[in-house]
């Protein structure tokens, strides 16, 4: 089974959507090596940009320590058989063509022209043509997993749903890929807070 771990992060300058994808053994492996990791240290969980700026729960940890506690977590995610893929949108150059985005991606199914819509379609997008190219097995689809985004999550889900079977007579050539998705809380899959870190990297 190949499955696919999924973040957003954005500022006014960039908005990213970064996703890992792997063979579900080596996701169970990082997910047993994440939490033995954070068992270590006693933190509920790692979170990229609460690291690095010294927010809960890294508020008592000095510069050094916090260093220390990226390079251990983010080691885990260089030793692990996957793959990164990241969308990033420049916020300025959007908005500067924002209505013929409003025009081309405003549908009958629902409005998707927030920048998360166009950084999930094609992060998902790169991932199956990749895995096409890579002339992996055809009837082994991508199960999709994001972090929780409660404004987004309803419309994603749309939106992939058309990607998935078709709008307008429209079939996508790598719709064989598209498996499940899923939206669901870091702290129960802790996959997700690796790809919180790729999301953050790639937005910076």
């Amino acid at each position: 089974m190949i499955a696919s771990y999924g973040d957003e992060s954005g500022d006014k300058r960039v908005f990213a959507v970064s996703g890992l994808l792997g063979m579900l053994p080596d996701w169970v492996e990082l997910g047993r090596l994440w939490e033995k990791k954070l068992t270590e240290h006693h933190l509920p969980e790692f979170h990229a940009a609460n690291c690095e700026l010294r927010l809960a729960p890294f508020e008592k940890y000095e510069r050094e320590t916090r260093d220390m506690l990226q390079r251990e977590f983010y080691a885990l995610i260089a030793k692990a058989r996957l793959w990164g893929f990241c969308t990033a949108i420049w916020q300025e150059a959007y908005s500067e063509r924002w209505a013929e985005f409003e025009q081309l991606r405003t549908k009958p199914e629902g409005n998707f022209t927030n920048p998360y819509f166009l950084a999930f379609q094609h992060n998902v997008e790169a991932m199956c043509i990749r895995l096409d190219k890579e002339k992996a097995p055809r009837d082994e689809p991508i199960a999709f997993v994001f972090d929780q985004q409660t404004e987004v999550e309803g419309r994603a889900k749309l939106l992939y749903d058309s990607m998935k079977y078709g709008k307008g007579g429209y079939l996508a050539a790598y719709r064989h890929r598209l498996g499940s998705l899923t939206f669901d809380s870091r702290f129960v899959q802790l996959q997700l807070q690796a790809a919180d870190v790729l999301a953050y990297e790639s937005r910076k």
